[in-house]
């Protein structure tokens, strides 16, 4: 599981050094050349899991596009975009309260109890990260309560093991960037601690009131949150069974979750002006030119209508651009390729392979 979460998002790849870690003693202590064989069959199934790693390199000279760490400039010619600095979104997504032991403590509440969503908005005490949009917001209802756990482990020693691989990940997750899908890996292992702890049977008052009270917020905390992100979702993102098969059907889809983040949510998007149709001509000669960089004078995630073609980087750097009739200046050295109402693509001369 770990290789799969490596798989999806490169902070993973804490959880996989530490699991592996663990693997690997546990392992060696028992069968060293067992523990070799399993290692190098494992490295070699893991290899169709690293291919977005592998295209990064070869597309950009950076494994892990688009981000951008401090150590990399000593590599110039990797590339990455500037607003995926890892500085910089730690600076807009964690949470500041100038203690770090109060900050340790207060963002597992507020990935625990929703704070980030517009339900709190109303409440002037909660202090949010600069970019609340893309936070922690909803994200592990039982990560507070472990907390909780700590104290239950003073009887219970088989936790206090797990307990700190756990809170080891905790710490990498809260001393980096605190988003919500980073911490996803390590929420399998605060069920297992969490689920360890409620099954001892403890033979101190104190302990027992202890097991009693967070059982009992499990089971307020938890519906809640699944109910609660049900509807959430539903009202921004009414999929049907029909988006796996018909392109119509997904086009209608993310332009329902494309209109609920301009209007639901207040972000300052462009209305998204491309009909299905022209969304799919768009795919259509995009298919011929799939590594093409796209540029648009359409703000917002626009990227999210189309298959192909990568949205961003530098207007100097474009391959092609989505824009109005107005937009000569960063067109004039490109042919108009497709045609739609009031916008045009506009793409230079990138062959038939791209």
């Amino acid at each position: 599981m770990g290789i799969v979460g490596v798989a999806v998002r490169t902070s993973a790849a804490a959880y996989l050094l530490i699991v592996t870690t663990l693997v690997v003693i546990g392992l060696f202590r028992q069968d060293r050349k067992q523990c070799v064989s399993l290692m190098m069959i494992s490295l070699l199934l893991s290899l169709p899991y690293f291919m977005g790693y592998w295209f990064n390199v070869l597309q950009f000279n950076n494994p892990i596009y688009p981000l951008h760490f401090s150590f990399m400039d000593h590599f110039p010619t990797m590339e990455y975009i500037p607003k995926w600095d890892i500085d910089n979104q730690r600076a807009l997504l964690n949470i500041d309260l100038n203690s770090s032991f109060l900050e340790f403590l207060y963002v597992s509440a507020y990935a625990s109890f929703g704070f980030g969503r517009q339900l709190f908005d109303s409440f002037q005490g909660i202090i949010h990260p600069v970019d609340k949009g893309n936070s922690i917001m909803w994200a592990n209802p039982i990560l507070v309560c472990l907390f909780g756990v700590i104290v239950l482990a003073r009887e219970h020693r088989n936790l206090a093991y797990l307990l700190t691989v756990y809170f080891s990940l905790y710490y990498l997750w809260f001393s980096n960037v605190q988003y919500t899908r980073l911490f996803v890996a390590p929420t399998a292992l605060g069920i297992v601690c969490y689920v360890c702890s409620i099954e001892h049977t403890y033979k101190y008052a104190l302990n027992n009131f202890l097991k009693k009270l967070l059982t009992t917020y499990l089971a307020i905390v938890v519906p809640t949150f699944l109910v609660y992100h049900t509807l959430y979702n539903v009202i921004r993102m009414p999929n049907t069974a029909m988006t796996i098969f018909s392109q119509e059907a997904r086009y209608r889809s993310n332009m329902n979750y494309y209109d609920f983040m301009r209007e639901g949510l207040g972000i300052s998007y462009d209305r998204f002006p491309l009909t299905f149709e022209n969304v799919q001509a768009v795919d259509g000669f995009m298919e011929n030119h799939k590594t093409a960089t796209v540029g648009t004078s359409i703000a917002g995630p626009i990227h999210m209508f189309f298959k192909y073609g990568r949205f961003g980087g530098s207007p100097l750097d474009y391959d092609c651009f989505i824009g109005d009739e107005s937009d000569t200046e960063l067109t004039s050295e490109m042919l108009v390729n497709l045609e739609f109402r009031g916008y045009n693509m506009w793409c230079k001369d990138i062959g038939d392979g791209g």
